[in-house]
């Protein structure tokens, strides 16, 4: 198990799922939290599929969404990933920050795992 701390969600990892939930440091970090957790549900309906880490559960109100667990990109495979190429042309640059801990590999496929 590990956890980790984004700029609005803590991320629970056990075994193969990672378990996002809205911060408790305030209430405007956990309201931030909670709209990350909506716009990653209503993003993966209309982004192309094959690019995001898969929501397998989400609660109502952002409270928490449950993804496949992803083994984050090292800064060093970051620095050899196309970006550019990986994000146009489905405009996902719009939605998933320039930065490794933005992208992870699932079965040996680079997926965006944040994009919010």
């Amino acid at each position: 198990m590990s956890i980790s701390k984004g700029a609005s969600r803590w991320v629970i990892c056990i075994n193969n799922i990672a378990i996002k939930f809205p911060s408790l440091m305030s209430y405007t970090y956990f309201l931030y939290g909670q709209i990350a957790n909506i716009e990653e549900m209503e993003n993966s309906k209309f982004l192309p599929r094959e690019k995001l880490c898969p929501i397998i559960f989400h609660l109502p109100f952002g409270l928490m969404t449950v993804m496949k667990r992803a083994r984050i990109l090292t800064e060093e495979e970051f620095s050899k990933f196309d970006y550019n190429a990986f994000c146009n042309p489905t405009f996902l640059s719009s939605y998933v920050e320039k930065k490794n801990d933005s992208f992870g590999y699932i079965n040996d496929k680079i997926v965006a795992v944040d994009y919010a």
